[in-house]
């Protein structure tokens, strides 16, 4: 056999790169899967994972005889997830005008804007299969405070302000009624949508106490009930 001995110093270097390459190959996959793991994980999270708050149910304010002075009471409101700048297509605006006609939407929605408010239950359920097939919706829900209007009510009652009883017995109480936010997590698709099966309970929020207060309401006045 005839030996080539000008072939062999390129061997050498074929082989070498070859070897090289593969050292290359090998330092980026130990990168990625073990020394940068953690800084794309946590930018990964930061583009599709959503913190969040459960927010703890306010107790109940009744006077001694049982009737309820301050109460809460929960709506759903309709948002848009568009961009701004986009708009809905002609078939989304056709399937909503359908589904909804006595409602009127906004001019020019995008993701700061609120449709409807009070959805009604059957317009929520109405609403959920559309949002699966990426319609740019999305439902929020809103616990309201209430309390009974009443001349002899009102002052005694007292106003809160961002979940925190600020006067009357709403302040005095407000160690009881407040309770303790939960929190969750959830991750979003492209269109910042929630994905369902991924929503995770984080902690539990531990809801507010119901208060009975040492005072009895006049019965014989006529009542009325405030939003707060």
């Amino acid at each position: 056999m005839t030996k080539l001995p000008h072939f062999v110093p390129r061997l050498h270097v074929i082989t070498g790169l070859f070897f090289i390459c593969l050292l290359v190959i090998m330092c980026r996959a130990l990168q990625l899967a073990w020394i940068s793991r953690d800084s794309f994980r946590k930018k990964g999270e930061k583009i599709a994972l959503r913190y969040g708050k459960i927010p703890a149910r306010r107790g109940e304010l009744r006077d001694k005889n049982k009737l309820l002075l301050a109460w809460n009471e929960r709506h759903f409101e309709l948002w848009s997830t568009l961009a701004s700048g986009e708009s809905f297509s002609s078939y989304q605006q056709k399937v909503l005008a359908r589904k909804f006609p006595e409602r009127k939407f906004p001019a020019s929605p995008d993701s700061r804007t609120a449709l409807f408010f009070r959805l009604t239950p059957r317009e929520v359920r109405d609403l959920e299969p559309l949002i699966k097939n990426g319609f740019p919706l999305r439902i929020k829900s809103k616990v309201i405070r209430i309390s009974l209007k009443h001349p002899e009510a009102d002052t005694r009652i007292g106003e809160i302000r961002n979940g925190t009883g600020i006067s009357g017995w709403e302040k005095d109480y407000n160690a009881l009624l407040q309770g303790r936010d939960g929190r969750y997590c959830v991750l979003l698709d492209r269109r910042r949508n929630w994905i369902p099966s991924s929503w995770q309970m984080l902690e539990k929020p531990v809801h507010g106490q119901n208060v009975t207060v040492p005072w009895a309401l006049n019965k014989n006045t006529n009542n009325g009930r405030r939003k707060r």
